[in-house]
This record gives C-alpha cells, structure tokens and sequence, in this order.
C-alpha cells in the first residue's frame, strides 16, 4: 500500500499492506506482524497507504499521517521476555533515515533529530484498551509500577471520570466507589512505566491479580 513502507531485514522483506504489516521470507513464506494488535478495520484507520518505514535496533517503525508504531520484529536476537511488542508514537516525521552507524533520524517540523539521543524525557500518554465487563463492577484499587517520575492516572467509567491521581509510588492506590460496565484508564508521565494493574480489592492487588 506505500511503496515507502517497505524494508528489508535479515533477507526479510517488510511492508505495508490492506490487512497489516506482512513480513516475507526468502523462502516465501509470509507473516502478518501486525495481526494480533490491530483488526482489519482498525489498521485502516492509520491511512497505512501513508506510512513510511525503517528498521532500528530490532524495531519496525511506521509513520502514518493518522498514527506511528513501534513494532518489535519477531527474532532470537532482540526477542525479551520484557519488551513490548507494540507501542504507539505521536511523532509524525516526514522522512527517517538508519546511518550506517545504526543512529536514527527523523525529519519533523523543527528540524533533523536523532532517535534516543536527547538529554530529557518526552512525555508518555497510554490509554489502555476500553475494559467491556460482564456485568456492573466497581473497581476499587490500582497500582503503577513506575521509575523515575511521578505518573497522572486517570479512570473513566462509561464514559464518565471518575478519578484523577498523582502517583509516586508504587504501592495500591484506591478507586472511589463508582460501578459501571465499561473501564478505561489513562497513564501520563515523564518517567518510565513497566506495568499497570487494576483490581476489585487491594488484596487482589498484593497477590498480583488485576
């Protein structure tokens, strides 16, 4: 779908198509990266015919004119039990460029900037997937497991919010008493946030459920 889109790594080819990020093998077999995080539909709306793409440490990055991503590329080297597969950018560069000394760069409004290089932080916004339950349930506790910064969380319950916190810690942090069928929180910071864990009690929250 975007001749820019396509790469190659380790004899793979990687490119953009109508249902997903498809990654070819020298031998001809193929696998839709993308297959597990995004619905047809939903792939979509990323206008994927606009994405332009580059391969940097291990990572497919896809620029689109709706959304980018950062996809880890399926492979022994890079593979980690801790990375996350999918994150979502806000950068909108309109060119990027791998030197030969594995440095990134991309081209946006202000100027050439260099991926992972700068002195501080940008800001993380994650909002997780919309929680459809059940039945009627009152979410009482949460907690965030987070380095180097404070964290704002947000929670929303159909569609209303319900809370708004300021998060130092990693220890559980109480929900007011609000029930609803539908959950979705949000996660703002500076920092670095490894997991977020949402549970009807603050016992749940201590034997690592949620």
């Amino acid at each position: 779908m975007s001749i820019r889109s396509a790469v190659t790594y380790n004899d793979h080819a990687i490119y953009a198509t109508k249902d997903g990020l498809l990654m070819i093998s020298p031998a001809g077999q193929c696998q839709l990266l993308t297959d597990d995080y995004f619905a047809r539909d939903q792939w979509q709306s990323l206008e994927p015919w606009t994405m332009v793409g580059v391969v940097h440490d291990g990572h497919y990055f896809g620029f689109c004119r709706g959304q980018a991503i950062r996809l880890r590329i399926p492979d022994n080297v890079y593979e980690k039990p801790a990375d996350i597969g999918l994150t979502t950018l806000t950068l909108r560069p309109s060119a990027v460029y791998r030197s030969d000394s594995d440095e990134l760069y991309l081209l946006l409004a202000d100027g050439v900037h260099q991926w992972n290089a700068g002195t501080t932080f940008m800001t993380l916004r994650w909002r997780g997937a919309l929680l459809d339950m059940p039945g009627i349930t009152a979410f009482a506790a949460y907690k965030v497991m987070r380095t180097n910064g404070d964290v704002t969380v947000r929670h929303w319950c159909d569609d209303e919010l319900v809370d708004v916190e300021v998060v130092d810690s990693n220890l559980p942090q109480r929900l007011p008493l609000v029930s609803g069928l539908d959950w979705q929180a949000e996660i703002e910071t500076r920092g670095e946030v490894r997991e977020f864990h949402i549970a009807s009690s603050v016992r749940d929250l201590a034997q690592g459920a949620g």
